[in-house]
């Protein structure tokens, strides 16, 4: 959604994302007032807190990520930050992947260096004012790689904190800790909306809304996900299908282009989280 509304260069992508997590604490606010029990525990709180600060960090970066590298490489550096909850679950919570797991962990790394080549130009809004990038500078060709590095340990701590949320929280705390994180991420989205000092259009409305609704399920339905799972089964099985999907619509519906270095990536992306999915621990 973010793709499209770039290619549009009629909405402004920040108010849709502002938008998008003020709808997401809208949508929770009600469950929480008729589910969640009182007290709210501590660590629904704190891991509630990190996934909120990281989620509006992360809009930012995915935004110039998209712009520099496109939605299919973007959507596989992040979903590939599941290396890090499984490193952190293997070393907090015993949660350990078998040999052959492991070395799906190291082909997905080896992926990583593949895909940062795809740069192909985009219908994005170039007067965006996140992390702007002169193609021109000298220091353009070190902007991207540290844009594309803060976008997956961003997405590597989003993940941790749902996982770290499993096992410090019980799962009756679920619409406290996504009321948190949503609160959190709302409000440096009002001051962003604030700033532009303009009424957001419809369309940007309901984009924003849309992405809210799809944020609020994916956050409880990996929660749900995680009581019955592990966190490497969880993450990767969720992670393949985001892979796929977005490179189909991307290339298919967006007029994406990869060169040849991305696909063998995002090939070797798709077979390390097999990997990690069916071997059994």
């Amino acid at each position: 959604m973010i793709k499209w509304s770039q290619q549009r260069g009629s909405e402004d992508v920040m108010a849709v994302g502002s938008i998008n997590y003020i709808a997401a604490a809208v949508f929770t606010l009600p469950a929480f007032l008729i589910y969640n029990p009182i007290p709210v525990s501590t660590g629904a709180l704190w891991t509630g807190a990190s996934l909120g600060s990281c989620y509006f960090i992360g809009y930012l970066l995915v935004i110039r990520a998209i712009h520099a590298v496109g939605a299919s490489t973007t959507s596989v550096v992040s979903v590939l930050s599941i290396l890090m909850p499984i490193v952190a679950a293997a070393m907090f919570f015993e949660e350990i992947p078998t040999t052959l797991q492991s070395a799906g962990i190291g082909l997905a790394l080896a992926s990583l260096l593949m895909i940062g080549g795809n740069r192909q130009p985009t219908k994005c809004d170039e007067s965006s004012e996140v992390l702007p990038i002169d193609e021109s500078s000298t220091t353009a060709g070190w902007i991207v790689p540290a844009v594309l590095v803060s976008f997956f340990l961003v997405c590597g701590v989003i993940r941790m904190a749902q996982d770290a949320f499993n096992h410090v929280s019980d799962a009756s705390q679920q619409t406290a800790f996504c009321l948190v994180a949503f609160t959190i991420a709302s409000i440096p989205s009002l001051f962003v909306l604030l700033r532009n000092r303009r009424w957001p259009t419809s369309m940007e409305w309901g984009t924003g809304v849309l992405l809210g609704l799809s944020n609020v399920l994916q956050t409880y339905f990996i929660l749900r996900a995680l009581e019955h799972l592990a966190g490497y089964i969880v993450f990767t099985l969720a992670s393949g299908g985001s892979i796929l999907l977005t490179t189909a619509v991307a290339t298919g519906l967006m007029g994406e282009r990869l060169n040849r270095r991305t696909q063998i990536g995002i090939a070797m992306a798709v077979v390390a989280l097999v990997l990690l999915r069916w071997l059994p621990a």
